[in-house]
């Protein structure tokens, strides 16, 4: 008996475990914190908030789908960013080190699920 009901009390925290993951990887955590790597979230219709994104050179910023489970990817396109990857609806790119102060770069934004992009801005601030 006492196995059963540990059994039963382990799926169930399984379960709650991996769907509150799942929530987590599909939404957008908004905002951040002061001196914390920005953060962009991109709705359903590609529109990026904040646009522009100010970023500091040298560091990250940090790009989430606000729903949905779509492949999300970012390319530079003017070179204010560098070192970009992406896992699922996250990506990542950091400012790069010789960008030049208080200027727009516009960077891609791609769902590889469906094709679509959008070019928004990351404004590299001093």
């Amino acid at each position: 008996m006492r196995r059963a009901v540990l059994l039963s009390i382990l799926v169930f925290a399984g379960f709650h475990c991996s769907s509150s993951r799942q929530q987590t990887l599909n939404s957008c955590p908004g905002g951040g914190s002061p001196g914390s790597a920005p953060i962009v979230c991109i709705d359903a219709s590609l529109q990026a908030t904040p646009d522009p994104v100010h970023v500091q050179r040298g560091h990250w910023v940090h790009f989430y789908f606000s729903d949905g489970d779509h492949e999300l990817q970012i390319r530079d396109i003017e070179g204010g960013l560098d070192a970009i990857s992406h896992d699922h609806g996250h990506a990542w790119g950091r400012a790069r080190l010789d960008a030049a102060p208080h200027q727009s770069y516009k960077y891609t934004i791609i769902d590889l699920t469906t094709g679509r992009r959008n070019d928004p801005e990351v404004m590299i601030d001093p």
